[in-house]
C-alpha cells in the first residue's frame, strides 16, 4: 500500500531560500520519450557487468573526530571491477552513533552533482545519527567533462563504476562491527537519487533506498534538464556531432546508454522504496522522476510542489522525520543478520555488450 504525502513551500522559511527555491521552480510539461524495452534475458546481461570484486578488507582511516555524539570517520576504499580488474579509489565520510551498544543500521548517502561540496549531505547524515542511524557519504559520480567530445558512452563509464563502488560500499559496511549487516539502505538527492534508483534495482542487499528527485531515462534527462552542467555537455556535443536539433542529440544517447534505472526497476522490491518527487522540476524533470514511480510499483511517496532544488530544502530541513521514520520501518521489518552475507550476484556472459 503506498502513501502519497503533498507539500507546498512552508512560510517558516527564511527569505532567502524562499527566493532561491522560487526562481527554481518551473513546469515540467515535456514528454519523455520511453526508452527502448529490453528482454528479462538482456536485463541479467547487463547486471553481470555491474558486479565488483568483493572488497578485501583493506583501508584507510585518515581520521576520526566526534561532535553531538556522533563519531565521524574519512576513509578511503580502493575499488575494483571484476569483469576488467581495473581499479579506482574513492573517498567514504562515515558517521555513526557514539553512545550505540549494539549494531546499528547503516545507510549510504549518495550526493548530488555538486558531490561532497554541498552542505545538504553533512545534514542528512546528522539528522540519521541522531536517530540512531549510521550513514557513509560516498561520493561516486565522475561528473567532470570529457577530454575530447562528442564523448558517447560516458554515461555508461560513470554508472558502471557507480554501481561498482556502490557494492563495494555494502561490503565495507557488512564488514564494520558497529554497523547491523543486514540492515543497509540508501539515500540519494538528485544525481545521487538517479545513481540510487539504479541501486536499488541491482543490489539485493539493500532494506530500504530513498530517491530524491530522482528517476530514470538519462536521453531524456540529459536533453531536457535545464541544470548548467549538463547544459554544457549538451552543447559541446551537439557541436562536434553536428547536431542541430535536441532530438537527434536524444536519439544518439539511446543508441549509446546501456546503465539506466528504468532498465532495473523491475528487479527491485517496491516495499523497499520510497521516493521524494518534485512536480515542478526542471532538472530532472518530473514527468521521469513519476515513471521511475510506476516502474517501481508505485511504492510509497512524498511529493512536493515546487522544483528541484527547494525540494532537496525541504526534504532535507523540515521532512528529513518522514525519511528516518520510512528507514525505521523498513529496518524492523528484517531480522539482525548472524554470520556472512550469502553471495547474491554473479557473472554471466560479458562479451556481447563490449564493454
Amino acid at each position: 500500500m503506498r502513501t502519497v504525502l503533498r507539500f507546498g513551500i512552508r512560510v517558516s522559511f527564511s527569505v532567502v531560500l524562499m527566493a532561491f527555491a522560487a526562481s527554481l521552480v518551473g513546469a515540467s510539461l515535456a514528454q519523455a520519450k520511453p526508452l527502448i524495452p529490453i528482454s528479462p534475458e538482456e536485463v541479467q546481461l547487463r547486471l553481470g557487468h555491474l558486479v565488483n570484486t568483493p572488497w578485501d578488507g583493506k583501508s584507510t582511516n585518515k581520521g576520526t573526530t566526534e561532535e553531538e555524539g556522533c563519531l565521524m570517520s574519512t576513509y578511503s576504499l580502493d575499488v575494483v571491477d571484476s569483469v576488467t580488474a581495473q581499479s579506482k579509489t574513492f573517498k567514504l565520510l562515515v558517521q555513526s552513533p557514539k553512545a550505540a551498544s549494539t549494531p546499528v543500521p547503516v545507510v549510504i548517502i549518495v550526493p548530488t552533482i555538486d558531490g561532497t561540496r554541498d552542505e545538504l549531505e553533512p545534514v542528512v547524515a546528522r539528522s540519521l545519527c541522531g536517530s540512531g542511524i549510521a550513514s557513509i557519504i560516498a561520493d561516486v559520480n565522475d561528473v567532470s567533462l570529457p577530454k575530447t567530445f562528442p564523448a558517447w558512452g560516458a554515461e555508461d563509464v560513470n554508472n558502471k563504476w557507480a554501481m561498482i563502488a556502490l557494492r563495494t560500499v555494502v561490503d565495507f559496511a557488512q564488514a564494520n562491527p558497529r554497523f547491523d549487516k543486514n540492515k543497509v539502505g540508501a539515500l540519494g538527492l538528485s544525481l545521487g537519487g538517479i545513481t540510487t534508483a539504479m541501486f536499488a534495482g541491482i543490489e539485493p542487499r539493500l532494506k530500504a533506498s530513498v530517491i530524491v528527485v530522482g528517476g530514470g531515462n538519462f536521453p531524456f534527462i540529459l536533453s531536457a534538464s535545464d541544470h548548467w552542467h549538463i547544459e554544457e555537455m549538451r552543447t559541446k556535443r551537439m557541436e562536434a556531432a553536428g547536431f542541430t536539433k535536441v532530438e537527434q542529440y536524444e536519439d544518439k544517447l539511446r543508441e549509446t546508454i546501456t546503465f539506466d534505472p528504468f532498465y532495473f526497476a523491475s528487479q527491485a522490491n517496491r516495499e523497499n522504496v520510497m521516493m521524494v518527487m518534485a512536480e515542478n522540476d526542471v532538472k530532472v524533470p518530473y514527468v521521469v522522476q513519476r515513471e521511475q514511480w510506476e516502474a517501481f510499483g508505485k511504492p510509497t511517496s512524498l511529493v512536493f510542489t515546487g522544483g528541484h532544488v527547494s525540494t532537496i530544502i525541504q526534504m532535507v530541513y523540515l521532512y528529513m522525520g518522514d525519511v528516518t521514520s520510512y528507514f525505521d520501518k523498513r529496518f524492523a521489518a528484517v531480522p539482525a543478520l548472524a554470520g556472512e552475507m550469502p553471495i547474491t550476484h554473479k557473472l554471466v556472459d560479458l562479451n556481447k555488450l563490449g564493454l
